[in-house]
């Protein structure tokens, strides 16, 4: 299990540090990069880590614990306002729905 957890950190981290490339790898790897981070970030929160979000409410909070989950909730919430601004601005998905004109939701 801790194998395959810290295989999954780690392809993620790769793929975090290759979507930063952006003007060598172009915009299409960038959104298939941030695709597949994204279906590792699913994976990542529900199958590895659903007993740690299972203990949320059990339990002291005491500075250390309280820190680390505002910590972990603000990563979370800065997650999934990229993931939904990616994909408003994504230009494949745009292409693949016939939205292409439509500047609308990029804005």
């Amino acid at each position: 299990m801790i194998r395959k957890k810290l295989l999954i950190d780690l392809v993620m981290t790769a793929l975090i540090l290759l979507s930063f490339a952006y003007q060598l790898t172009g915009n299409t790897v960038h959104e298939l990069l941030g695709s597949g981070l994204f279906a590792l970030f699913i994976v990542h929160n529900i199958a590895l880590n659903r007993i740690w979000y299972a203990t949320l409410t059990k339990g002291n909070y005491g500075t250390r614990r309280m820190t680390s989950v505002t910590v972990n909730g603000l990563l979370l919430a800065t997650t999934l306002i990229m993931l939904v601004t990616g994909t408003l601005n994504s230009h494949l998905l745009a292409e693949a729905l016939g939205a292409e004109g439509d500047v609308l939701p990029r804005e």
